[in-house]
């Protein structure tokens, strides 16, 4: 990351994913995924949650954003993507939040859950519920969002991984 994003990171605007995005936000969501310790989750685990990039996974990417029942936003500066979120909207259902490990501490995190969250809200949402990684409980709780019970999540090959359910209201 340029020195002038890492000083500046009002630079990065949150904005609607476009087909176009999906090999670089694949690309991010690898980096996240692998950088995460694995006190959290082992390397198993990581590597069904998010395989190396591939032509499979972009377009899994290009279907999720066209999906008209999710809203896909990213963070985007100069080119660069710094993370991106996945909601529904009319659910109340955030589906992932991704940063950068690159672009860590520049708030990127809580801009893209606060625009996922007014998404929500606009379509009528009065509560949202996510299951969060371990690794992202304290993100999330200090979000405001209250700690649920203990879930977890499939992954590809039948691996699951832990995770606990987590909701707020709007």
């Amino acid at each position: 990351m340029s020195l002038l994003l890492s000083e500046s990171p009002s630079l990065f605007q949150i904005r609607p994913a476009l087909a176009q995005d999906a090999e670089g936000l694949i690309q991010l969501h690898f980096r996240a995924v692998q950088a995460i310790a694995p006190s959290f989750y082992p390397s198993p685990v990581r590597a069904a949650w998010s395989p190396p990039p591939s032509p499979a996974r972009a377009a899994w990417m290009r279907q999720t954003i066209a999906a008209p029942e999710r809203r896909v936003l990213l963070a985007a500066a100069e080119g660069r993507l710094g993370g991106f979120a996945i909601c529904a909207p009319e659910q109340g259902l955030m589906q992932a939040l991704y940063v950068d490990p690159a672009c860590t501490g520049l708030s990127l995190g809580q801009r893209l859950l606060g625009a996922a969250e007014e998404a929500m809200r606009q379509a009528g949402c009065a509560r949202v519920t996510l299951k969060a990684s371990l690794n992202a409980l304290g993100f999330y709780q200090a979000m405001g969002y209250r700690l649920g019970g203990a879930a977890r999540q499939p992954l590809a090959d039948g691996v699951e991984m832990d995770c606990r359910e987590m909701d707020k209201a709007l």
